[in-house]
């Protein structure tokens, strides 16, 4: 929050880097190449303007990733198996939700306000930590897509059952057929369904 701008440099030579702060500034972008530190387990940067595509990061140690309020194109998932926090919505990603089955730690997922168009099927159903996932504001977001969200995290739940889940399903298209009833049968298993 100094108000700084210019583009990340690369920070790999700092090998013992393990949490990056660099919110509320003017940075632009790609987000850094600091993810081949394997130390690095913390990064927070909100609030920038860093563009262009969510890279594929593969680490072993990445736990925390605030991206959130950018202006971030694409995502087309992550190797980040310890992974327990990820916030990348305001940004405006467009294509497929992809595959995050893989973080089978996570326990939030922040994907509203972005314009994924599709989501990949299966793609949430190993991520059997996860106490909230928001995918809401994103309008353009069909039917056939909330419909198989529905499904997985159905699916989600029959892999490790569990109440007090947040799915949040507003201002995307409206669920339709086998969904609706399925998003009653995970309210009545304490999930909190928002459409």
């Amino acid at each position: 929050n100094r108000g700084v701008s210019g583009q990340i440099p690369n920070l790999n030579a700092m090998t013992n880097l393990r949490y990056i702060v660099m919110l509320q500034n003017n940075l632009t972008g790609p987000l850094p190449s600091l993810f081949n530190n394997p130390l690095v387990y913390y990064t927070h940067f909100y609030g920038n303007a860093l563009n262009g595509i969510i890279p594929v990061v593969e680490s072993n140690s990445l736990q925390y990733a605030y991206w959130h309020q950018n202006q971030l194109e694409g995502f087309n998932g992550l190797n980040c198996p310890n992974m327990r926090r990820l916030f990348i919505s305001n940004n405006v990603i467009t294509g497929s939700f992809p595959d995050v089955s893989n973080m089978t730690r996570m326990y939030d997922l922040y994907a509203n306000n972005n314009n994924f168009t599709d989501y990949t099927e299966g793609a949430l159903i190993g991520a059997t930590s996860l106490r909230a996932f928001d995918i809401s504001n994103n309008s353009n977001l069909p039917t056939g897509a909330v419909n198989q969200i529905v499904a997985d995290m159905v699916a989600n739940y029959e892999a490790k059952p569990r109440s007090g889940v947040s799915v949040n399903l507003r201002n995307t298209a409206t669920p339709t057929g086998e969904a609706v009833e399925q998003i009653e049968f995970l309210r009545a298993k304490g999930w909190n369904m928002r459409l």
